[in-house]
């Protein structure tokens, strides 16, 4: 638990992300690039690869990918994948708790940080993506709406992955997360991102201001008129990867996907009832 607690500060992933964001020559982060593309399967053949090639190493990491190789469902009724990634659990909340692995449940009250929140979502639906280091890292609207409010919520960075899981009481309510609160015609969705050891920031894209990993304390945001996006729509960008927990209430939702399905954005992964 030592070095858990010690990678999990959020100094080391201010470091992290600074020297991921270092402009260097590409004789050197090339090398770099392709032994993490070797180490963590990472596909190549579908990204964006500058003409100059990426200037730094979170370029790379925050890579587009070409709009070709995801195919995003349209139908109104079809909830899609907000990223690329692994379903590590979907389910009902029960007694305002998530998860059904043990170490991993959490309140939604914690999630959120918010009791009047959280009962937006009692005996709701959840879905939860985990995203690889190799994945890609950008991730996108489920379907069509109005994002009305936000909430950066400070927080410890250790990693999501199974040392995580098994080691951290309470990981995904510990770790900082950004909220980002949505309404279709369907219903409203808490779409809760969760920072991870080595992730610099977290950044949207309807709101450049509103950035994690930094000394504000908790920050609330409410958007007068609300921002409109389109199904597929670019909402962000994990600057080195984590986890996406999408919130739906009661009765709103069929998931259709189990847990440790793989996924990729666009992919139909739950039904508007």
């Amino acid at each position: 638990m030592f070095i858990l607690d010690w990678i999990s500060g959020r100094e080391i992933s201010r470091i992290a992300g600074k020297l991921a964001s270092l402009r260097v020559k590409g004789c050197l982060l090339q090398p770099l690039i392709s032994l993490f593309t070797n180490i963590y399967k990472v596909n190549m053949e579908e990204a964006c690869i500058p003409e100059e090639g990426f200037s730094t190493f979170n370029d790379f990491f925050t890579r587009k990918i070409r709009e070709k190789d995801r195919f995003i469902d349209q139908s109104p009724h079809n909830i899609i994948s907000p990223a690329d990634g692994k379903i590590i659990d979907t389910g009902q909340v029960r007694n305002f708790t998530l998860f059904s692995v043990k170490g991993m449940q959490t309140t939604v009250e914690e999630l959120l940080g918010s009791k009047e929140d959280a009962k937006l979502f009692e005996n709701g639906d959840f879905i939860a993506v985990y995203l690889s280091p190799g994945d890609y890292h950008r991730f996108h609207t489920p379907f069509d709406c109005e994002i009305f409010k936000a909430k950066a919520i400070p927080g410890k960075l250790y990693p999501v992955n199974s040392i995580g899981i098994k080691y951290v009481r309470k990981l995904f309510s510990v770790n900082e997360r950004l909220v980002t609160y949505m309404r279709s015609q369907n219903g409203i969705c808490a779409y809760v991102k969760v920072g991870a050891a080595n992730v610099g920031s977290i950044t949207v894209e309807y709101d450049r201001d509103l950035v994690t990993n930094r000394e504000n304390g908790i920050i609330d945001r409410i958007y007068s008129p609300p921002v409109f996006l389109k199904k597929g729509d670019l909402l962000g960008k994990f600057n080195i990867g984590s986890t996406i927990i999408l919130l739906f209430e009661e009765g709103k939702i069929q998931s259709i996907i189990n847990k440790d399905d793989k996924v990729k954005v666009g992919k139909v992964i739950a039904l508007w009832k």
